[in-house]
């Protein structure tokens, strides 16, 4: 069983780790959730090695494993606009990431589109009896991937690739305020009892944002809409909606041989900026033009539940020569491409916090408002992990987790430090107003717990399983 964490943790920094009590309460969020692999959006540029050095180290003081090394295998994306994606492993010799060989780096001027371009190779070895720790200090980068498909022109001689909207400032998006980010594509290798073992790909998404949960985010409702003409996608069933298949890419296995290893499951993460909960074809504008951009990723609209079998990927498709070798065929018009038929995991539960203060009466915790981050997935290994009664995903509930007890107790945060902080040197994030996270009396009140829990993120974690073979 793998338990995948999708986290917008909210301005990730050195700075930020280094509020007091804050390095503790994100690791006691990670480590109790039981996640495997935990995939962060908005990690900040300055001093990020010493970030995740950082963050590594408290998830590995508090979850050290047998080896005492668990969590130190983590990754960070290429450079997209003013941040980075990244990933923890919590046990490399159970899960490695799979890394581009040879091919387009995934760096913003150079990510992936076509990925038969590329070799990919387990990291750091395929060769599972040799054991991946210490972690080097060299660790490969998630490539980021734009678009593979072409544009329908009525003149074929002007017909040429397309892009993925936004996507300014050295192509690889702006994060300021506007956040036209590429998404990235992290790979794992997990070892199974059967020989050979599973790939799980992940998109993981980080999209254009607007003030305000009522307007339209005509950026972001663009980029989700072309996700399905990213190539891993088309991969993962080349038809979703009839009798499709599904391709392979090239995976160099422990002797270095080149392996054609087929897409089975396909799921897209992150942060989407469109609210699920407000995505209906017989809504309001706004609902139903988040109905036609979510509708590229899945039929399941908002409290549509998730309690159907995840799609299935493609029929084997022909198992192609490695490596591949040109001219390959060109990418598919996108009139040609369908949309995917994923699940979405959290259908009726909300994953980002509600502004202080809560209304009248208060909704239940964690607090939520919206659901912007979600995972959608399809494939043979996913099972709910939810205990939610009608969705896949988890919504780890932080302000449930809060307590005024010295020291918590294991699973819980106590955020006096933190809040402390807030309030002395910078007067922010309404600290002021949550008098019981420092003084332990009265018992905390809602409005305290949903303040405490946006000290460390505005959006919640969601977990989701898979049952690898």
């Amino acid at each position: 069983m793998v338990r995948v964490m999708n986290w917008n943790i909210e301005q990730l920094s050195i700075n930020k780790l280094a509020v007091p009590g804050m390095l503790t309460a994100i690791a006691e969020i990670i480590v109790t959730a039981r996640a495997d692999i935990v995939l962060l959006l908005e990690v900040r540029l300055t001093q990020v090695e010493s970030a995740m050095r950082q963050l590594s180290g408290a998830l590995n003081g508090r979850d050290p494993g047998p080896t005492h090394m668990n969590w130190t295998g983590y990754f960070l994306s290429r450079q997209t606009g003013g941040e980075y994606y990244a990933a923890l492993v919590r046990n490399l010799d159970y899960i490695r990431p799979v890394v581009v060989s040879t091919g387009p780096d995934g760096s913003r001027l150079h990510p992936l589109c076509d990925l038969r371009e590329n070799t990919f190779a387990v990291w750091p070895t395929a060769n599972w009896a040799a054991t991946a720790y210490p972690v080097a200090a060299a660790r490969p980068s998630i490539p980021l991937c734009d678009v593979f498909a072409t544009p329908r022109f009525d003149r074929p001689a002007k017909r040429r690739r397309t892009a993925f909207a936004g996507k300014p400032l050295a192509e690889g998006g702006f994060a300021t305020g506007r956040g036209y980010r590429l998404p990235a594509l992290a790979m794992f290798w997990v070892r199974t009892a059967v020989p050979g073992g599973h790939l799980l790909p992940f998109v993981i998404c980080h999209y254009a944002a607007v003030r305000g949960h009522g307007q339209r985010n005509t950026l972001a409702q663009a980029q989700v809409a072309q996700l399905p003409h990213l190539h891993i996608a088309q991969l993962f069933n080349s038809n979703p909606a009839g009798p499709g298949t599904s391709g392979y890419l090239d995976v160099l296995d422990d002797a270095r041989n080149h392996r054609a290893v087929r897409v089975q499951e396909l799921c897209f993460t992150g942060d989407f900026n469109i609210d699920f909960l407000h995505n209906s074809a017989a809504g309001d504008h706004l609902a139903r033009v988040n109905r036609a951009a979510i509708a590229a990723l899945t039929p399941t609209a908002e409290r549509g539940g998730s309690a159907a079998p995840p799609a299935a990927p493609g029929v084997a498709g022909p198992v192609p020569p490695v490596p591949y070798a040109p001219p390959q065929p060109p990418a598919r018009e996108i009139g040609t491409i369908g949309n995917q038929v994923l699940r979405a995991a959290v259908t009726e539960q909300g994953t980002i916090q509600r502004e202080y203060p809560l209304p009248v009466p208060p909704p239940p915790p964690p607090y939520a408002s919206a659901a912007f981050d979600n995972f959608f997935y399809g494939g043979t290994c996913l099972v709910s992990a939810a205990q939610h009664p009608h969705d896949a995903g988890e919504v780890i509930n932080v302000p449930v987790r809060i307590t005024q007890a010295h020291p918590a107790p294991p699973g819980q945060i106590n955020l006096a430090a933190t809040a402390g902080y807030y309030v002395i040197q910078l007067h922010k994030k309404n600290a002021d107003n949550a008098p019981g996270l420092r003084l332990g009396a009265p018992p905390l009140t809602d409005n305290e717990r949903l303040i405490g829990a946006r000290l460390i993120s505005d959006h919640l974690p969601v977990v989701l399983e898979f049952n690898c073979p």
